[in-house]
Protein backbone atom coordinates (compact mmCIF):
# COMPACT_ATOMS: atom_id res chain seq x y z
CA UNK A 1 0.00 0.00 0.00
CA UNK A 2 1.44 3.39 -0.92
CA UNK A 3 1.79 5.95 1.90
CA UNK A 4 -0.96 8.29 0.66
CA UNK A 5 -3.41 5.39 0.66
CA UNK A 6 -2.37 4.52 4.20
CA UNK A 7 -2.91 8.14 5.29
CA UNK A 8 -6.32 8.10 3.61
CA UNK A 9 -7.29 4.95 5.52
CA UNK A 10 -5.91 6.26 8.82
CA UNK A 11 -7.98 9.44 8.44
CA UNK A 12 -11.07 7.35 7.71
CA UNK A 13 -10.54 5.13 10.74
CA UNK A 14 -9.78 8.08 13.05
CA UNK A 15 -13.09 9.71 12.20
CA UNK A 16 -15.07 6.49 12.71
CA UNK A 17 -13.16 4.79 15.55
CA UNK A 18 -15.98 5.46 18.03
CA UNK A 19 -18.42 3.70 15.72
CA UNK A 20 -16.64 0.35 15.81
CA UNK A 21 -14.71 0.57 12.56
CA UNK A 22 -12.08 -2.13 12.35
CA UNK A 23 -8.79 -0.92 10.85
CA UNK A 24 -7.77 -4.42 9.84
CA UNK A 25 -11.02 -5.02 7.97
CA UNK A 26 -10.74 -1.62 6.27
CA UNK A 27 -7.17 -2.46 5.21
CA UNK A 28 -8.18 -5.92 3.98
CA UNK A 29 -11.04 -4.55 1.87
CA UNK A 30 -9.01 -1.64 0.52
CA UNK A 31 -6.04 -3.85 -0.40
CA UNK A 32 -8.35 -6.10 -2.43
CA UNK A 33 -10.14 -3.15 -4.06
CA UNK A 34 -9.40 -3.22 -7.80
CA UNK A 35 -10.13 0.45 -8.48
CA UNK A 36 -8.48 3.65 -7.28
CA UNK A 37 -9.11 4.11 -3.56
CA UNK A 38 -9.82 7.80 -4.16
CA UNK A 39 -12.10 7.10 -7.14
CA UNK A 40 -15.88 7.50 -7.41
CA UNK A 41 -16.56 4.21 -5.60
CA UNK A 42 -13.58 4.22 -3.23
CA UNK A 43 -12.91 5.18 0.35
CA UNK A 44 -14.36 8.72 0.17
CA UNK A 45 -17.62 7.20 -1.04
CA UNK A 46 -17.51 4.52 1.68
CA UNK A 47 -17.02 7.33 4.20
CA UNK A 48 -19.99 9.37 2.92
CA UNK A 49 -22.23 6.30 2.75
CA UNK A 50 -21.36 5.42 6.33
CA UNK A 51 -22.01 9.00 7.49
CA UNK A 52 -25.36 8.92 5.68
CA UNK A 53 -26.29 5.63 7.41
CA UNK A 54 -25.52 7.22 10.77
CA UNK A 55 -27.75 10.22 10.02
CA UNK A 56 -30.63 8.05 8.86
CA UNK A 57 -30.19 5.46 11.61
CA UNK A 58 -30.18 8.16 14.30
CA UNK A 59 -33.51 9.43 13.01
CA UNK A 60 -34.99 5.92 13.23
CA UNK A 61 -33.18 5.14 16.51
CA UNK A 62 -31.45 2.08 15.03
CA UNK A 63 -27.95 0.86 15.83
CA UNK A 64 -26.41 -1.90 13.71
CA UNK A 65 -22.99 -3.09 12.59
CA UNK A 66 -24.61 -3.74 9.20
CA UNK A 67 -24.29 -0.02 8.38
CA UNK A 68 -20.50 0.01 8.69
CA UNK A 69 -20.16 -3.28 6.86
CA UNK A 70 -22.45 -2.18 4.04
CA UNK A 71 -20.41 0.99 3.56
CA UNK A 72 -17.27 -1.14 3.15
CA UNK A 73 -18.61 -4.03 1.08
CA UNK A 74 -21.37 -2.70 -1.20
CA UNK A 75 -18.91 -1.42 -3.87
CA UNK A 76 -15.83 -3.38 -2.75
CA UNK A 77 -15.83 -5.79 -5.69
CA UNK A 78 -16.53 -3.40 -8.54
CA UNK A 79 -14.73 -4.24 -11.76
CA UNK A 80 -14.97 -0.68 -13.07
CA UNK A 81 -16.32 2.79 -12.28
CA UNK A 82 -19.10 2.43 -14.85
CA UNK A 83 -21.84 -0.14 -15.35
CA UNK A 84 -21.18 -3.29 -13.31
CA UNK A 85 -24.53 -4.87 -12.42
CA UNK A 86 -23.10 -7.81 -10.46
CA UNK A 87 -20.73 -5.88 -8.18
CA UNK A 88 -23.13 -5.85 -5.22
CA UNK A 89 -23.52 -9.63 -5.32
CA UNK A 90 -19.75 -9.99 -5.53
CA UNK A 91 -19.40 -7.64 -2.54
CA UNK A 92 -21.83 -9.79 -0.54
CA UNK A 93 -19.89 -12.94 -1.46
CA UNK A 94 -16.66 -11.23 -0.48
CA UNK A 95 -18.08 -10.37 2.96
CA UNK A 96 -19.15 -14.00 3.36
CA UNK A 97 -15.65 -15.17 2.41
CA UNK A 98 -14.15 -13.07 5.23
CA UNK A 99 -16.74 -13.99 7.84
CA UNK A 100 -14.76 -16.65 9.70
CA UNK A 101 -11.52 -14.65 9.73
CA UNK A 102 -12.95 -11.31 10.91
CA UNK A 103 -14.29 -10.83 14.44
CA UNK A 104 -16.92 -8.23 13.45
CA UNK A 105 -18.28 -10.25 10.54
CA UNK A 106 -18.14 -13.45 12.58
CA UNK A 107 -20.04 -11.84 15.46
CA UNK A 108 -23.00 -10.82 13.29
CA UNK A 109 -26.18 -12.75 13.92
CA UNK A 110 -27.47 -14.89 11.07
CA UNK A 111 -30.27 -12.40 10.45
CA UNK A 112 -27.89 -9.42 10.36
CA UNK A 113 -25.56 -11.22 7.97
CA UNK A 114 -28.53 -11.97 5.73
CA UNK A 115 -29.45 -8.26 5.83
CA UNK A 116 -25.88 -7.30 4.90
CA UNK A 117 -25.84 -9.73 1.96
CA UNK A 118 -29.26 -8.60 0.77
CA UNK A 119 -28.45 -4.89 1.12
CA UNK A 120 -25.19 -5.29 -0.84
CA UNK A 121 -26.68 -7.57 -3.50
CA UNK A 122 -29.70 -5.35 -4.08
CA UNK A 123 -28.28 -1.86 -3.71
CA UNK A 124 -28.35 -1.04 -7.43
CA UNK A 125 -31.59 -2.86 -8.23
CA UNK A 126 -33.76 -3.72 -5.26
CA UNK A 127 -35.11 -7.27 -5.24
CA UNK A 128 -38.68 -6.48 -4.23
CA UNK A 129 -39.56 -10.19 -4.07
CA UNK A 130 -37.19 -10.75 -1.15
CA UNK A 131 -38.99 -10.75 2.21
CA UNK A 132 -36.23 -8.48 3.60
CA UNK A 133 -37.31 -5.60 1.33
CA UNK A 134 -39.22 -3.96 4.18
CA UNK A 135 -36.35 -4.19 6.68
CA UNK A 136 -35.44 -0.66 7.76
CA UNK A 137 -31.72 -1.49 8.06
CA UNK A 138 -31.54 -2.51 4.38
CA UNK A 139 -33.54 0.55 3.37
CA UNK A 140 -31.18 2.84 5.28
CA UNK A 141 -28.21 1.23 3.54
CA UNK A 142 -29.69 1.77 0.08
CA UNK A 143 -30.72 5.34 0.85
CA UNK A 144 -27.30 6.17 2.29
CA UNK A 145 -25.72 5.08 -0.99
CA UNK A 146 -28.28 6.87 -3.15
CA UNK A 147 -27.89 10.12 -1.21
CA UNK A 148 -24.28 10.15 -2.46
CA UNK A 149 -25.15 9.69 -6.16
CA UNK A 150 -24.20 13.29 -6.92
CA UNK A 151 -20.51 12.26 -6.95
CA UNK A 152 -21.06 10.63 -10.36
CA UNK A 153 -23.09 13.46 -11.87
CA UNK A 154 -26.63 12.36 -11.05
CA UNK A 155 -29.22 14.23 -9.01
CA UNK A 156 -30.84 12.28 -6.18
CA UNK A 157 -34.34 11.27 -7.24
CA UNK A 158 -36.56 10.88 -4.14
CA UNK A 159 -38.69 8.27 -5.91
CA UNK A 160 -35.73 5.87 -5.63
CA UNK A 161 -35.39 6.41 -1.88
CA UNK A 162 -36.91 3.88 0.51
CA UNK A 163 -37.31 5.86 3.73
CA UNK A 164 -39.36 8.93 4.44
CA UNK A 165 -36.50 10.61 6.25
CA UNK A 166 -34.09 10.13 3.34
CA UNK A 167 -36.68 11.83 1.13
CA UNK A 168 -36.80 14.72 3.62
CA UNK A 169 -33.00 14.96 3.63
CA UNK A 170 -33.02 14.98 -0.16
CA UNK A 171 -35.56 17.80 -0.27
CA UNK A 172 -33.61 19.80 2.36
CA UNK A 173 -30.43 19.45 0.27
CA UNK A 174 -32.25 20.67 -2.83
CA UNK A 175 -33.29 23.84 -0.99
CA UNK A 176 -29.69 24.66 -0.09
Amino acid sequence: MIPTQDILLQTFIKEHRDHGFDLELLKTVSEQFDLELDGDHGVYHWHRVYKNTLILAKHYNIASQVFMLFALFHDSRRANEGIDPMHGKRGAKYARSLQKSNKILNALSTSDFSLLEYACSSHTKIDRENPLVDERIAQICWDADRLDIGRVGFVVDPTYLSTGYAKEVCMMRKKI
